[in-house]
């Protein structure tokens, strides 16, 4: 594939290792070789993520060979042994690091006092130790970004010396970690400038000191255990702080200290309560103080059980509520818009958002200057490599809920921007393929795609194809064949495979495919199959004639005569199935196995010529052209490996068909044969011409 302009380049936000890898097997130990291959070459990798299943250590070796300069890592569960620490360290400016579900090796391990077995319970973690074997120096110093989530706990003054080695850390994430009360004293004291601080699920329980953080714009402290009303006093220090996460405060007393001691900072402007236990007296007036207090503050509850009372005095309070997922009320368009840009790292509420806004697409959103908003909210939503897949989706489905006259508001170049996220989207979706779901994102992303009828720079066919391909596993699992397959099926432009499939490659589908047919083939519906055989079609079209199996090719025709038995009532297939033969039969290379297979299926081309349509018995007497044909030419002009008939066996052959002309009464078609005829009437003789002619005639 030619390589585009280097302003159509996509930017991929995350790349996970699984669609970058060819080859990549479930067997994830098998000694197979692997090789990375970027699914576009042309593709510009910013991050990597390697998702909770364990990756073998052949590709996380390629990834570091081949990608050094990525800005963010993702690291799962499972992904945390001394390879993964080496791709890390082969990066040289890494801003991002996020450690998920972080359980790293045993050599990390710690012992704790009067502990017998390290093995059991919560793990203490030399993070350190960890965090210097897997960023490089260069890296230690532009890391503005460190994200740990996991049960585990670390040592004491492990802040002081982080600081040591990652002076400009931005951002800091210890969600459901051991961070106490010195931890937070020692990063008030060594990072003020910190933007972002979550320590929600910790043993946090004092945060004075917190004044000391000027440039803190966001902070998590939900789910702690508190021992006084006064943890929340040192909040109203802060004046740049715009979003807090109070949430899923369970036990009463918590929820107490929260309802009677909390007063929103004064630049507050979002406030999650969401857990919480809203219902009831204290709830409402909390609601009502904190609106009161900060008319400006959207109050975000989510999975939260409130029921907002009838009273003019909460009737303007300009609340989101949730109870068990289950969605009650959500008003003023802005605000929500407001939201999605929040929940750019909570995929959860995200998710519900969307769904409310996509029921209510036909009035509020549906205005010239909303739908603008909006998409550009959900392009942002699409790109953040935090999100998941399921609000993804949803996002996809709120684009593809627009008509065509809303996409007039947008300019060329935006649109070219819309696809190259709907790719980026649909590469991050791949690594979900055990599961339906992901296949439904980038399912979802290339119709949305392929039924706008705008004019891409890029060319729409061959990025969709490029990237459905590398969606398929190695192993090809029928059920996302025949997925893979049906979209394949909506292509109207020819695809040409051999620009994307190795000779070996389309031999291993080919076989994949016919094993699928063979397994299921009554119990398949009839689109599925149809798109099968037209996937197989394209295969053999873009087959190396050189690595053709001869006894392999015979299977596959005995095969698809098979299926023809069994589906000759449904004229799709049927035809669709001989023009995989037209390709195939010239590819038998013996005689006498092009005889049996003919002779043994002569009730099919008798069927069809006396009670199929017009268009299969075309598609028959094609067939029969073509194969007669290679016959004569191989006659006159031998060619190796093929042996040709004698002209004995070709008289035979040629009085079976002869008796299929003289049967059926369409004349257009007896005539097509009749034509395949006059070729041999060079060596059948006169007397033979004279009498099909006779026979003919009589018929009709």
């Amino acid at each position: 594939m030619a390589e585009p302009p280097e302003s159509d380049i996509p930017n991929l936000d995350s790349l996970c290792v699984t669609a970058a890898v060819k080859g990549f097997k479930k067997n994830f130990y098998s000694n197979s070789k692997v090789h990375l291959q970027p699914q576009c070459s042309q593709m510009i990798f910013n991050g990597i993520h390697t998702p909770h299943l364990p990756t073998a250590p052949e590709i996380v070796s390629q990834i570091k060979k081949k990608l050094t300069n990525v800005k963010s890592v993702v690291l799962g569960r499972n992904n945390f042994n001394e390879s993964h620490c080496q791709m890390v360290y082969s990066q040289d400016a890494l801003v991002k690091l996020a450690l998920l579900d972080f359980r790293p090796e045993e050599k990390f391990w710690l012992e704790r006092p009067g502990v017998v077995d390290p093995r059991k319970g919560r793990k203490l973690i030399d993070i350190i130790s960890f965090l210097k074997e897997c960023v490089c120096p260069n890296s230690r110093q532009t890391l503005k970004e460190l994200r740990i989530q996991g049960y585990v706990d670390f040592p004491e003054g492990w802040i002081t010396e982080l600081h040591q080695s990652f002076p400009a850390i931005k951002v800091l994430e210890t969600t459901n970690c051991g961070f106490t009360n010195g931890d937070f004293v020692d990063v008030c004291e060594l990072y003020p400038a910190l933007i972002e601080l979550c320590i929600s699920g910790t043993s946090v329980n004092n945060i004075n000191g917190i004044e000391k953080l000027t440039e803190l714009r966001t902070l998590a402290v939900g789910n702690l255990e508190i021992n006084h009303g006064a943890f929340f006093f040192p909040l109203n220090a802060l004046q740049s702080l715009e979003f807090l996460d109070v949430s899923c405060f369970r036990s009463k007393k918590n929820l107490r200290m929260l309802y009677g001691w909390f007063r929103p900072p004064i630049n507050l402007k979002i406030l999650d309560v969401s857990g919480n236990h809203l219902k009831g007296l204290y709830g409402m007036h909390f609601m009502a103080n904190c609106h009161d207090l900060r008319p400006q503050l959207e109050i975000i509850a989510i999975d939260t059980v409130f029921f907002k009372p009838v009273d003019d005095r909460f009737a303007d309070v300009p609340c989101f509520y949730f109870e068990s997922n289950n969605f009650y009320e959500l008003v003023h368009f802005e605000k929500c818009i407001s939201l999605l840009v929040l929940f750019k790292k909570n995929g959860k509420r995200c998710y519900w958002v969307l769904l409310h806004l996509l029921h209510n697409i036909e009035t509020e959103v549906r205005r010239p200057g909303n739908i603008r908003t909006f998409v550009n909210c959900l392009i942002d939503i699409l790109k953040n490599p935090w999100q998941n897949f399921k609000s993804q989706l949803m996002a996809i489905r709120c684009l593809w809920s627009f008509e065509s006259e809303d996409w007039q508001l947008f300019s060329r170049g935006e649109k070219v921007d819309i696809l190259k996220t709907l790719c980026v989207a649909a590469k991050k979706a791949v690594w979900k393929q055990k599961t339906d779901f992901g296949y439904k994102v980038f399912r979802s992303a290339f119709y949305f795609i392929d039924q706008r009828g705008w004019e891409w720079e890029l060319d729409k066919v061959e990025v969709m194809w490029d990237l459905l391909l590398h969606a398929l596993p190695d192993d090809f699992f029928s059920f996302e064949v025949r997925k893979f397959c049906l979209f394949l099926n909506s292509y109207k432009k020819p695809i040409d495979l051999k620009n994307y499939l190795k000779s070996s490659e389309i031999i291993k589908y080919k076989q994949n495919i016919m094993g699928i047919l063979r397994s299921v083939n009554r119990d398949m519906h009839w689109k599925n199959f149809n798109a099968m055989i037209n996937f197989f079609s394209m295969l053999l079209k873009s087959s190396d004639l050189e690595s053709e199996n001869a006894v392999q090719n015979l299977k596959f025709a005995e095969n698809l005569f098979l299926h023809m038995h069994h589906r000759r009532f449904d004229e799709v297939i049927v035809e669709n199935l001989f023009e995989c033969l037209v390709i195939l039969y010239p590819r038998i290379p013996n005689y006498w196995s092009r005889r049996e297979l003919i002779r043994t299926n002569l009730d099919i081309f008798e069927y069809i010529f006396l009670h199929e349509e017009r268009r299969l018995k075309v598609a028959a007497a094609t067939f029969c052209m073509q194969g007669f044909k290679l016959e004569i030419n191989l006659l006159y002009y031998p060619q190796e490996p093929f042996v040709p008939y004698t002209e004995e066996q070709l008289a035979e052959m040629h009085d079976d068909f002869l008796r299929l002309i003289c049967r059926h009464r369409e004349y257009n078609v007896a005539a097509m044969l009749g034509k395949l005829m006059n070729a041999w009437f060079d060596w059948i003789g006169s007397e033979e011409y004279d009498w099909i002619h006779e026979q003919i005639y009589r018929e009709f």
